[in-house]
């Protein structure tokens, strides 16, 4: 059996080149971030976590299971619109948003508003 060394420069042959192409797949979703959304400042993170496990066989270490996690972090994305209480057709309170106009849910839209209120606007 051939021994290789643990080394940094050997981590990305690690289990025939998997780990590198866990890396590469996660910096791909890096710069596909950066791309769709340049605008957020936030900086992305590609982590690789090494967890080393012994492993004992009566009484002495013979083995260490070696676990090689990559993962990225992203900035979340966050939209939001104002929304407004009333009551449904039914009573109930609801919250409701106007399509239309999301920054100001109260504005009638022109359908809403119906040709005796735009005489009554005049």
């Amino acid at each position: 059996m051939a021994l290789m060394e643990f080394d940094l420069a050997a981590l990305l042959d690690f289990k025939g080149g998997l780990v590198d192409r866990m890396v590469k797949a996660q910096t791909n979703r890096v710069a596909v971030d950066l791309e769709t959304a340049p605008d957020i400042p936030d900086a992305r993170k590609v982590v690789i976590t090494m967890r080393f496990k012994p492993v004992i066989e009566e009484g002495e270490l013979s083995d260490v299971t070696t676990e090689i996690e990559v993962s990225g972090r992203m900035p979340a994305r966050v939209t939001s619109a104002r929304m407004i209480v009333r009551k449904n057709r039914v009573g109930a309170k609801q919250m409701f948003f106007e399509l239309d106009a999301p920054d100001n849910p109260d504005q009638l839209s022109v359908f809403d508003q119906g040709p005796q209120r735009v005489e009554e606007a005049k």
